[in-house]
């Protein structure tokens, strides 16, 4: 049970932690809001992505939080509650090598939702994202992050634009703090 947990927490980390920016790593795309990074041009996304960002904000996690993990043999529930209300419930699944992320506003409704999968290096066991997509409360796709922490978006009748890592991008989620563990439903 106890490499099982492990290998949970770790699903965790590649993915909430990443994302949330609560244990994640120093490949995290925390940033600018305004349109990514002021100092190069190739780093702007669809207005769509910044208009999707921005209505986030309301429902970020943000302020102290508790944590209530559910762990079995195969999957792994987190219960993250926000002093501001905004709760994200995280589940990971060992088969998979997956997480489903609901991101909800105080108001209960769903705000956006975050699917993600992990690789595993067969010689080191190291847990690393393998790609993540970012989806509006509708359940449409907004954005897609790659291995690379690249950021593709697409908005309607547009082309898809990927911007690098490097450019620093806003992505939902970047004010979360770390948890404590405690009750959270």
């Amino acid at each position: 049970m106890v490499v099982h947990h492990r290998l949970h927490a770790a699903i965790g980390v590649a993915i909430t932690g990443w994302f949330f920016g609560c244990g994640g790593d120093s490949n995290s795309i925390g940033g600018n809001i305004d349109g990514g990074s002021t100092t190069s041009p190739g780093c702007q996304l669809p207005a769509c992505y910044y208009d999707f960002v921005n209505s986030t904000l309301a429902c970020a996690p943000m302020g102290e939080c508790v944590q209530q993990n559910d762990v079995t043999a195969m999957e792994s529930t987190s219960h993250m509650c926000y002093a501001n209300g905004t709760k994200v419930v995280m589940t990971s699944s060992q088969t998979t090598l997956s997480s489903s992320n609901v991101i909800t506003g105080s108001d209960g409704k769903i705000c956006y939702l975050v699917n993600g999968t992990v690789t595993i290096d067969p010689v080191t066991g190291v847990v690393s994202l393998a790609m993540a997509t970012i989806l509006n409360a509708d359940g449409n796709v907004i954005a897609t992050i790659g291995a690379d922490r690249s950021i593709t978006a697409t908005c309607a009748g547009e082309s898809a634009k990927t911007v690098p890592a490097s450019c620093n991008v806003t992505r939902p989620g970047d004010m979360a703090s770390a948890c404590t563990i405690g009750t959270c439903m």
